[in-house]
């Protein structure tokens, strides 16, 4: 079954819908790595990322990266994350796009050794016809 994923032309009444994937305390790893990894079985187009830093950093400057697939796809510079409640939101625009369960969205921070913890919460919309992958 074909679909169209022309943003301008979909029409399905669904995919005017946000769907939201929340994580709770998610360790950022000492070293350069993803973390707060998120998957879909459907197709899917990541539309934002929000993080609030639960726990405080060890550095006040750093980036925040959204990678899809281990290459970053958006950046946000980090001016002061050494204060818990500090909130970062990165809209993503272009090579959001989920097509595979292989395929992962994740986040990255650069220029801490302590990452501290976060709160990630993920906006994506459902390329209908919601058909699993594999299926």
């Amino acid at each position: 079954m074909a679909y169209n994923n022309e943003l301008e032309s979909y029409t399905h009444p669904q995919y005017t819908e946000l769907h939201e994937a929340r994580m709770c305390a998610v360790q950022g790893p000492a070293s350069v790595t993803d973390f707060a990894h998120f998957r879909s079985r459907n197709i899917v187009i990541l539309r934002a990322v929000h993080a609030v830093l639960k726990s405080a950093a060890s550095a006040a400057a750093g980036s925040l990266h959204v990678t899809r697939s281990g290459i970053t796809i958006a950046t946000k510079t980090i001016v002061s994350a050494t204060s818990a409640g500090s909130l970062f939101t990165i809209t993503l625009t272009s090579s959001n796009t989920l097509h595979t369960i292989t395929e992962v969205g994740a986040l990255r921070v650069s220029g801490a050794a302590d990452k501290g913890k976060w709160d990630v919460l993920w906006e994506y919309d459902v390329v209908y016809p919601a058909t699993k992958i594999g299926s």
